[in-house]
This record gives C-alpha cells, structure tokens and sequence, in this order.
C-alpha cells in the first residue's frame, strides 16, 4: 500500500521528463519546472488517492514558486546553460 501512494512510477516519468528537458534545452531549471509541472498531473491521471494528487500539487507549486527567478531570466532570456557557469 505504500509503494501506491509514493506513486513511483509517476515519478519515473517526471524524472523521465526533467532528463529529457535538460538535455534538449541545457537548462537544468526548465527540467525542474517541467518535472515539477508533470508530476501532478501524471499522479492525478492515475489511480492515486486524492490526498497524493493534491499533495502533488502543492509540492508542484512550492518549486515553481522556488523557480520564479530562473522563469524570469528564461522570459529576458539571461538563464545561462548548463556548464556555461555564472555570469
């Protein structure tokens, strides 16, 4: 019953998707905001409980609230790429 409500495979897939986004933009932060975005709605999809989905979603929010900063460089397009060091 545990291993349901961790929701791993859901996970995998949000992973899946953080990899996939960093290695196509270089920009580990549109990873997380995609993972993050991802998650929920692949949990919510499935047959999770309710409190897993919201729980989801409020972890979700919390990163892109965390993420507000990268978003706003990515928008003036100042985000460096991964390996590119700090301006």
């Amino acid at each position: 019953r545990l291993r349901r409500q961790l929701a791993p495979l859901s996970t995998c897939v949000a992973v899946a998707i953080f990899l996939a986004a960093v290695a196509g933009t270089k920009r580990v932060s549109v990873g997380s905001m995609l993972g993050a975005l991802s998650l929920p709605v692949i949990v919510c999809l499935g047959d999770s409980p309710a409190v897993l989905c919201a729980t989801a979603w409020v972890c979700s929010l919390l990163i892109l609230i965390r993420h507000r900063e990268n978003l706003m460089r990515l928008i003036h397009g100042t985000e460096p790429k991964l390996g590119a060091g700090k301006p």
